[in-house]
């Protein structure tokens, strides 16, 4: 599995790596809209024992290159996120 930080859609996607092709994505963070993430653009892993996997830092934009319908631009933030 893969992470991946969507900016346009202010999300964060669970993305399968089987090699059939398939590439079966889940919305992890995000949806339903979140003020706090909006404009995701880059995570890790947490670095304490247990987090790789389940603990991601995201950074945000705060909707500064593509604010949400609202158009209102949020601060940017770094968030924690605890990760199915």
């Amino acid at each position: 599995m893969a992470y991946v930080t969507t900016h346009r859609q202010n999300t964060v996607e669970r993305v399968s790596l089987q090699p059939d092709g398939n590439g079966a994505r889940q919305i992890v963070a995000g949806e339903p809209f979140d003020e706090q993430l909006v404009g995701p653009s880059s995570a890790a892993w947490g670095r304490q024992p247990g987090d790789y996997g389940r603990v991601a830092y995201v950074t945000t934009d705060g909707g500064l290159i593509a604010p949400p319908t609202d158009d209102l631009v949020r601060p940017a933030r770094l968030l924690r996120a605890e990760l199915p």
